[in-house]
């Protein structure tokens, strides 16, 4: 764990979390065959798991995967909410995963209001209305024509959200610290397997986060910070919900929404003469927010538990003995894990009972590694691939080179995003000392504890972040972008992969972050915090 994670948490909460590593022997303590659904233990104030489908109803899949996968979801959720037990929790707004279907369903409903039924409603990812609302004008539509109506319809949109109680929901997730998702009741809607759940309103998040940040713009403009503070809570919440489930594609749609939410404050700090109430909303929002955001060890313990549930329906055993590999299932799962599939047209795949301990003895380095700061531990994830690219070759096992590829992505994930987490809360804080004082603080400690509790730590290199003042006349981004509101007063940044001050050196846009992971493009470059977005 991280010295920043460690902060947030109660000694009960950490001996809750260490837990999770016993979790491995969930489907492998010798399960029943064929375990009833009624086996699954429901945790306490959370919703009782879905029934397994009968089998006429779910022919998608055997039936006999359905109750393992009941059961580990269970078990997931039973950490979820002892996660979160010492939080305290209004005991109407118990479950912030429920706010957030409802959520969804408000906007479902304000879209029909606007642009009528479903099938009126396109390509939504791309929907150039909002478009409109971040960049006037902008050439995305193909005439003035075209921009006008965008606009109305964008405006006509968020005031049919505000409506239909979509942000009152999210405020409502916000206040609530667990998330327990469930899984779905309906024949037809889930076959049974973890891996292959994904709720239609993942799929949806990033257009909902987007929207989110519309909507702080235009209060931003209509002169009410608190309102847009409170949007930006509910966006940071919204990513936190994510972050609280199982599996890797969870925390990867986290992680692109608090990226989202950051910039549009980046943007509102660049691009104008930032707004006190807004700043200050922002500050106690990411505290109260990322403070209840898992450790990275949680991702790792999450997609252990996957694993066990890919063993129950890629063997043929069925966890009654050691069967063989099913290729199909496999080849499902390399593509939904964005490994070489080419290792499944192999024939010699191990048995169940090595694939299993091989998995295990990864999984138990994998989750030691992971508490491990950033820092010290650079030097020593040879491990992860050597089971991406060499467990092919000393032991044909399907199973490990899917699940090392995505902890391997949950490793690079876990320290990019904190570093952009952390990083943002100084930039936020740094303009709250300037707005409070009238100038920028002499170096970072000046913050403590006015604006911070505590200054984060840089994952790269174990100490601050990178601070230095900037005079008038030598900011140069200020001087070669028209869209920069005024001189930046500092330069904010980590050293990123290579460890070293490169004096705000950075690659441009999206492959800044390049500068946070291992190759040629990123090395002598830094990750700037106070960039434009």
């Amino acid at each position: 764990m991280t010295m920043t994670e460690s902060t947030h948490r109660s000694p009960v909460t950490l001996t809750i979390l260490a837990s999770v590593l016993s979790l491995a022997t969930l489907a492998s303590a010798q399960p029943p065959a064929t375990p009833a659904p009624a086996s699954a233990p429901a945790p306490a104030n959370s919703p009782a798991p879905a029934t397994a489908p009968e089998p006429a109803a779910a022919p998608a899949a055997p039936t006999e995967f359905a109750p393992a996968a009941l059961a580990i979801h269970a078990k997931v959720n039973e950490l979820n909410i002892a996660m979160n037990a010492d939080a305290g929790s209004d005991s109407t707004l118990d479950n912030a995963w429920e706010k957030l279907v409802a959520a969804h369903a408000a906007f479902e409903e304000s879209l029909i209001g606007v642009i009528g039924p479903k099938d009126n409603w396109g390509n939504l990812q791309n929907w150039p209305a909002y478009a409109e609302i971040f960049d006037p004008g902008s050439t995305r539509a193909a005439s003035p024509e075209s921009r006008a109506l965008n606009t109305n319809i964008a405006h006509q949109h968020m005031a049919a959200l505000v409506k239909s109680g979509f942000f009152d929901r999210l405020d409502e997730a916000a206040r609530s610290p667990r998330a327990v998702r469930t899984l779905p009741d309906k024949p037809g809607v889930w076959d049974g397997r973890l891996l292959a759940f994904q709720p239609p309103l993942m799929r949806e998040a990033r257009l909902l986060a987007t929207i989110v940040c519309a909507q702080i713009k235009l209060d931003l403009v209509r002169n009410d910070p608190a309102a847009a503070a409170r949007r930006f809570e509910g966006g940071i919440a919204m990513a936190r919900v994510f972050a609280t489930q199982w599996s890797m594609f969870d925390r990867n749609t986290s992680d692109a929404i608090v990226v989202q939410m950051l910039d549009i404050v980046r943007r509102h700090i660049l691009e104008s003469d930032p707004n006190p109430v807004f700043l200050d909303g922002v500050a106690a929002a990411m505290e109260r927010q990322f403070a209840l955001l898992p450790p990275a060890s949680f991702v790792v313990a999450g997609q252990r538990l996957v694993a066990q549930d890919m063993f129950r329906w890629c063997y043929a055993d069925r966890d009654t003995g050691d069967g063989v590999a099913l290729p199909g299932p496999m080849l499902e799962a390399a593509e939904l894990g964005g490994n070489n599939v080419d290792l499944f047209f192999q024939t010699d795949f191990a048995p169940r009972s090595q694939t299993q301990e091989k998995v295990a003895a990864f999984f138990d380095q994998a989750e030691a590694m992971i508490r491990v700061p950033r820092y010290e531990r650079s030097d020593r994830m040879g491990f992860l691939a050597d089971a991406v690219d060499k467990a092919p070759e000393d032991l044909r096992t399907p199973v490990l080179p899917i699940v090392a590829f995505i902890v391997q992505r949950a490793f690079a994930a876990a320290d990019e995003l904190a570093t952009e987490r952390d990083g943002m809360r100084v930039l936020v804080a740094l303009e709250r000392h300037r707005i409070r004082t009238g100038k920028y603080p002499a170096d970072l400690n000046a913050l403590v504890p006015t604006e911070l509790p505590a200054l984060p730590i840089d994952r790269f290199t174990g100490k601050t972040f990178i601070y230095r003042t900037l005079e008038k006349g030598q900011d140069r981004l200020a001087l070669a972008h028209p869209r920069i509101a005024r001189e930046r007063g500092y330069l904010l940044y980590s050293p990123g992969h290579d460890g070293k001050d490169n004096n705000a050196e950075s690659l441009d846009g999206n492959a800044i972050i390049r500068a946070l992971r291992p190759g040629q493009e990123g090395e002598n470059k830094d990750f700037v915090i106070n960039r434009l977005p």
